[in-house]
This record gives C-alpha cells, structure tokens and sequence, in this order.
C-alpha cells in the first residue's frame, strides 16, 4: 500500500480552539507523549512547541490516504516539534497506531507487526524532510542565496523522485520504556553509582545516538559497551542537563552491531534522583530487534559498570537510552 499525505494544516495558539473535539483530545495525546506525563492539554503541546510561549508554537495535522482509494481518509497524523516528531491516528479516533516518529523517523512499536505501516510512512516523508531541512539551513541566508538554495533543493528532490528509496529501520528504545514502564522518581542508594541496563540486539546494524532523560540538572557520563568484543567497541561521551524531564539526543560515531551482540549502556547517576522504570513481568522485554535483559549496577563515580556489578530484573533505574538503525 502506497500511503499519502494530504490536506496540510497548521494548528497555532490562533487556530486550534476551531478544531473538532476529537483532534483536540489527539492534542493532548500527543502533548503527553511528546513531552512527558504532565503535559494533558492542547494548550500544552503548543505552548511545548514554542518554547513555552503558546503563539510561537504550531503543530501540522495531514490526512493520511491510500494512493489507489484518496477520498477515503485512513489516519490522522500530528507532526511537530521542528517537523521531527510524529504520533498518528485511525482518524477520527484517539486510537495510535503503535507507530510513530523520533528525530525524523518513523518507528513500528510492536514486535514488528506495523513494519510494512512503517516502511509506508516513512517513505512518503523522505523528500518532505530534504526540502525542510535544506530550508532550515538556509533560511538565514540573503534572499539571492535563499533563492538558489530552494531551487537546487527542488532539483536534488525533482532527480531522485524515481529512485529507489532505502528504509533503514530505527528504534530508540528509551522512548519503549518511557510507554510502557511506570515511572517514578527515585534517590536510590546513597552515593553515587553507576546504573543502565543491558541488552542485545539481533540484527546487523549501528548505534548511532545516546540519549539522556533526567529530573536532575548535571553533567552526566554516558557509557556504552559491546560486552562481547570488550572496550575496543566502546563508548563514553557527556550529556549535559540543563533541562529537567526532557530526553537530550546525541550523536555518537556509529558502533557497528552484529547479530546477537550483547551491549552494557549505564551512565554515572551522581547521587542525585533519577527515573526509575518498573514493569510487571520484569526488565526483560523485547522491542523489534531489542531483547532488554536486566537492570545493572555498581556503587562507583565511573559511567561504566564493567567488572563486578549486580544486576535485577525488576525494574530500571535512570533514563538512558539509544537509537539502533537496522541494516
């Protein structure tokens, strides 16, 4: 199925109380599940959107259609956040999909029963966001500039119309957690530890990103290892929080992943309260390609808990994560 998207608005502070009661409740759907459990409202998603101010904040709405069927419309898609982060709908409902969009890309939250959905989505969306992002980049220019850049980009868009486009799989499985953990905020143990969880992945692919979600403001150190190849396949970067409650992305040079490798990611907690993540049925649960092991950790000042550790497979502690491109 060839799915396209129609019908563009775009919903401001000016505009959204015209809207039917339905797209509002899929506004505070999407308000919760693009900024976190305190967010319920409309308004919230704008003002988010914004950064805090409700009129600088929009959000596009599209009906989703089949190519062959266009009067009948088959979902509602909310797009925001800088065009990067997407939750769709069977329209006219506030039923999800379990797919939805991270940082540019479509994911398929279940065990891989949306993945044809998935592929569909995303491959409608790829010019789309080649002609935002060169917008993006130039709009600071002079117009003579602006000019020749929005033409090359619709050239460059124009040329590759009949190629085949390549769909890479991506999962960024704290966003997994945040759905369907139930979070709380822990101090822990006294002193500082380092904590994470461990997994392995089974497909060929990269690791691209880390990612950090924290109530706490601080310097945090991320650390990642592939337990089966050691520390020559291993990585440790600073994430800053300066915000609280909002999952900081960062791009890492991508680790390679093959099928069955089994991975330690843990970050330095600083003895201060952190999310905790707790699931009936335990830590072990599997994303797609992601079978999440067990919770683990070791009282030190490092990020990394290589060595003795200890491990439980009741919950998580701390809001770390990462994002797998699958080959």
């Amino acid at each position: 199925m060839e799915l396209i998207f129609k019908n563009k608005r775009k919903i401001t502070g000016e505009n959204y109380k015209e809207l039917a009661p339905i797209y509002l409740e899929q506004m505070a759907i999407c308000a919760t599940a693009g900024f976190g459990k305190e967010y319920t409202t409309p308004e919230h998603l704008l003002e988010q959107c914004g950064d805090g101010n409700i009129e600088d904040g929009y959000a596009l709405l599209f009906d989703v259609v089949d190519a062959n069927e266009q009067d009948k419309i088959l979902y509602d898609c909310w797009l925001y956040l800088f065009d990067e982060t997407a939750n769709v709908f069977f329209t006219g409902t506030t039923n999800d999909i379990n797919v939805g969009m991270s940082q540019s890309f479509f994911e398929d939250y279940t065990d891989g029963e949306n993945t044809q959905l998935t592929e569909a989505l995303q491959k409608h969306t790829i010019a789309y966001f080649k002609f935002i992002n060169h917008f993006k980049n130039y709009k600071k220019m002079k117009t003579q500039y602006l000019i020749i850049a929005f033409v090359l980009a619709i050239s460059i868009i124009g040329c590759k119309k009949e190629a085949a486009v390549e769909f890479k799989q991506r999962q960024t499985v704290l966003d997994s957690i945040q759905r369907d953990f139930t979070e709380t905020i822990s101090n822990g143990s006294p002193g500082a530890y380092a904590v994470g969880y461990q997994f392995n992945i089974t497909s060929n692919g990269v690791i691209n990103q880390l990612a950090l979600c924290t109530p706490s403001i601080g310097v945090y150190q991320i650390n990642i290892i592939n337990i089966d190849t050691g520390k020559k396949d291993s990585v440790s970067i600073n994430i800053t929080a300066a915000d609280t409650g909002r999952t900081i992305f960062s791009g890492i040079t991508p680790m390679v992943v093959n099928t069955g490798d089994e991975f330690s990611l843990t970050f330095n907690d600083l003895d201060k309260p952190q999310y905790q993540y707790s699931r009936i049925g335990g830590m072990d649960q599997i994303y797609g390609n992601i079978d999440l092991r067990w919770y683990v950790y070791n009282k030190t000042t490092y990020s990394s808990v290589i060595g003795a550790f200890t491990h439980s497979q009741d919950y998580t502690f701390g809001g770390v994560g990462f994002t797998f491109e699958k080959d």
